[in-house]
C-alpha cells in the first residue's frame, strides 16, 4: 500500500507544478515524505528514509514560517522523526543533532495551550531522540537532557487529565533514568528509575493496560537487577524476581509468547544470582523452571538460537545445583 501511495504522490507532483501551485506541491511533498518513511519500515536499507528527508525539506521551502506556522511546525516534527530513525538505523550521531533541532523548531510554534496532544507528542519525540543519541555516547549529557524534556512534558500532562499520554512519558523517563544509572554507575538514578516505573505501573493498572504492565514490570525488574549487581545483598534481586513474576502474571504466554519467554529468561537469571549469593537450592530449582518455560516457547516457535541459549542456561543451573549438593 505504501509503495503504491509513493508512486501516486510522485505522479501528483508532475500534475501540480511547483511554480503554478506551490502550496499544493508542498503538501504533496509532505505526504510523500510520510509515505516514504512508512515504506522504510519494510526495507533493510535506508534509501526511503533519505528520500523522505529530501521531500520534507522541499515541503519546508514552500511553507514559510510566518504565513503557515502550523504547517511549518508539522513538517519539522515529521522531519525530526525521520532523522531520528536515520540516526538509529545508521548509528550516526549527526542525524540525532539534526532531529533535535527539527523538534525544537516545531516546539517553537506548537504550544501546550493551543494543541496539547501535538505538543506532548513532539516533546516525547524530542526526548526519544535525545535518549537514542545518548546511547552512542560515553557520557550521559544527552540522556540527562532527555530527562529534563520528559519532566517538562509531565508537568503539562497530568495523569488525572490525560493518563495515556502521561503513561508514555513516564515510561520513557523511567527508561532513560535507568540508562543513566547503568552508564554512570549511579544508584540514585537507578532508584529514581524504579520509583518512576512503580508510579507508571499504578496508572497502567488503573487503565487495565496489560501490555504496558508487562513491559513496565519487566523494566522494573531490570532496574532492580542493576541495583543488585554489586552482590552486596539480596533485597534488590528479590524485588527483581517479584517484578518479573508480576510481568509474567498479566499476559498469558499464548498472547505474547516471545516476550513471555524473554522475561522467563530474565527471571531465571535473577534467581540464579540469588542462588549464587545465598547458596540457596530452592532458587536454583525456580531458575531451572523459568529457563525450561522459555525453552518450551522457543522450541515451539522455532527460535533455534534462543533455544540453544535457554538450554545453555539450564545446563549451567543444573551444574550449579550439583555443586551445591556435593
Amino acid at each position: 500500500m505504501s509503495l503504491a501511495l509513493v508512486k501516486e504522490l510522485r505522479a501528483g507532483l508532475a500534475q501540480s507544478p511547483r511554480d503554478k501551485d506551490p502550496l499544493g506541491w508542498a503538501l504533496i511533498q509532505y505526504n510523500l515524505g510520510i509515505a516514504l518513511a512508512i515504506s522504510s519500515r519494510f526495507e533493510s536499507d535506508t534509501l526511503s528514509l533519505h528520500e523522505s528527508v529530501v521531500a520534507l525539506n522541499a515541503a519546508l521551502e514552500e511553507s514559510a514560517r510566518a504565513k503557515f506556522a502550523d504547517r511549518w511546525a508539522m513538517i519539522h516534527a515529521m522531519l525530526g522523526r525521520v532523522l531520528a530513525e536515520l540516526g538509529r538505523r545508521e548509528r550516526k550521531e549527526d542525524y540525532f543533532a539534526e532531529a533535535t533541532r527539527a523538534f525544537r523548531n516545531a516546539l517553537g510554534e506548537i504550544t501546550h495551550k493551543l494543541d496539547p496532544s501535538s505538543w506532548a507528542q513532539v516533546e516525547i519525540d524530542l526526548g526519544s531522540a535525545l535518549t537514542s543519541w545518548g546511547e552512542f555516547e560515553a557520557d550521559s549529557r544527552h540522556l540527562r537532557e532527555a530527562v529534563a524534556v520528559y519532566e517538562k512534558a509531565l508537568l503539562e500532562t497530568p495523569a488525572e487529565i490525560d493518563p495515556a499520554s502521561w503513561l508514555r512519558i513516564q515510561t520513557e523517563l523511567g527508561v532513560t533514568l535507568g540508562m543513566i544509572g547503568k552508564k554512570d554507575s549511579d544508584d540514585a538514578a537507578l532508584n529514581r528509575s524504579a520509583t518512576e516505573f512503580q508510579a507508571a505501573i499504578d496508572v497502567a493498572g488503573r487503565l487495565k493496560n496489560n501490555g504496558y504492565l508487562m513491559m513496565l514490570n519487566n523494566n522494573l525488574g531490570n532496574v532492580f537487577v542493576s541495583l543488585g549487581a554489586g552482590g552486596t545483598g539480596s533485597d534488590n534481586l528479590s524485588k527483581a524476581v517479584a517484578a518479573y513474576r508480576a510481568a509474567l502474571a498479566v499476559v498469558a504466554p499464548e498472547v505474547d509468547p516471545l516476550n513471555h519467554a524473554y522475561i522467563q529468561v530474565s527471571l531465571g537469571e535473577a534467581l540464579m544470582k540469588l542462588a549464587e549469593l545465598n547458596r540457596d537450592p530452592s532458587s536454583v530449582e525456580e531458575a531451572i523452571a523459568a529457563f525450561r518455560g522459555a525453552e518450551k516457547i522457543y522450541y515451539a516457535r522455532g527460535q533455534a538460537e534462543l533455544l540453544a541459549e535457554a538450554r545453555t542456561n539450564i545446563a549451567t543451573a543444573e551444574a550449579f545445583r550439583t555443586g551445591l549438593r556435593q
